[in-house]
């Protein structure tokens, strides 16, 4: 009998910065959001550090979830929200955001040869909920490892890979901490 392979594991810690990041840690000495975004497959993680700020979410491409600040209740996220993959097609890495792909300069990012693509017209779906930008994936995986970009807002991004790793990422990652609830549709605003 033969056993499926074994899924691909990616994980990559990066810093944002920017005035489409709405919270500030000191991560490296420098004012920004620290992620650590694992993917397995079809399933993501990203956890958030913004200073004292903090949240972790999941999804499974079909569902996601985010818990903030260690509260016992995950809200359900959508559309733009959702967690991005950080694998892209490498000859068509703008097909999943439905935007406009034309190529960009290379450059070396962590030791990889990474590939350049400029971006338009994403509608939110590009990374981290960016419109247009130019991003720059790794020539052998796929990897996100550097982007630059504005959301529909004309905010500004800019996210880069610290460290990326491709070893095996343990199942249970990628489930929900024991006691946390699902919340069920949006969350109702607090009455005063």
């Amino acid at each position: 009998m033969a056993h499926a392979a074994e899924e691909k594991s990616y994980t990559v810690s990066a810093i944002g910065v920017g005035d489409g990041y709405r919270y500030v840690s000191k991560e490296e000495g420098r004012r920004g959001t620290a992620f650590t975004i694992r993917q397995k497959g079809e399933r993501i993680r990203v956890d958030i550090d913004a200073g004292s700020h903090h949240g972790t979410t999941w999804g499974d491409g079909k569902t996601s979830w985010m818990v903030v600040d260690d509260q016992p209740v995950a809200l359900p996220l959508g559309g733009k929200a959702s967690p991005k993959p950080i694998v892209y097609d490498l000859d068509a890495p703008c097909t999943r955001m439905l935007a406009t792909c034309s190529h960009a300069e290379g450059k070396m990012l962590l030791g990889h040869r990474a590939a350049g693509w400029a971006y338009r017209n994403a509608g939110g779906r590009g990374p981290d909920g960016t419109d247009s930008g130019t991003l720059w994936i790794d020539k052998e995986t796929g990897v996100l490892l550097e982007m630059r970009g504005e959301d529909v807002g004309r905010r500004h991004y800019e996210w880069r890979a610290t460290a990326v790793s491709f070893e095996p990422i343990p199942d249970g990652i990628f489930a929900l901490p024991a006691g946390v609830q699902k919340m069920k549709g949006a969350p109702k605003p607090m009455k005063r």
